[in-house]
């Protein structure tokens, strides 16, 4: 898999450096690795991988989408579709959000490991009727958590690109 480059604020995440919740307010500048092997539409999806499952509050009857680690689940942060790379290699917007991005705001001690996956949107493509009318656009619904990339993997096929960093809460 490829490398998704991301700049938050002049940061640039190459390794999974630890980034403070002051540095990642805004949806960062994202280009792919190799821009050349990209000629069509994108979508860009953040998730924080190191949510508690004590924090999911509805027991929906599904089994919880695994985390990071032992008992922690997962929270859609970001989902940008309708992507295009400019001719400078950025990724470049043509839609709203269909999950705008929410702030990375880790509680505690524990660090938060976010994973950013760059998938091709294929061309007549669409999200179900329930997420284009808005199921993930409240940046706080409980609609976030334990939310599975593989159902995203089965519609649209393998990531073409990934990269991650980790946070901790900012003082």
């Amino acid at each position: 898999m490829q490398l998704v480059k991301l700049v938050f604020q002049r940061t640039t995440s190459e390794e999974a450096p630890e980034l403070t919740t002051t540095v990642i307010t805004y949806a960062p500048i994202t280009f792919p690795d190799d821009r050349q092997s990209y000629n069509y539409l994108y979508q860009i999806f953040m998730l924080d991988l190191s949510i508690p499952d004590i924090a999911v509050s509805e027991d929906n009857g599904y089994a919880l989408v695994p985390g990071i680690a032992a008992n922690d689940t997962t929270r859609l942060h970001w989902w940008q579709g309708t992507l295009t790379v400019s001719p400078e290699g950025f990724l470049v917007n043509h839609s709203i959000a269909l999950a705008p991005w929410n702030i990375p705001e880790p509680e505690g001690t524990a660090e938060h490991y976010y994973m950013f996956w760059l998938f091709a949107q294929p061309k007549g493509w669409m999200p179900s009727q329930e997420i284009l009318d808005g199921l993930y656009f409240d940046t706080s619904a409980d609609s976030r958590y334990n939310f599975s990339m593989l159902d995203i993997a089965n519609q649209v096929g393998e990531p073409l690109a990934g990269n991650y960093f980790r946070a901790l809460e900012s003082d």
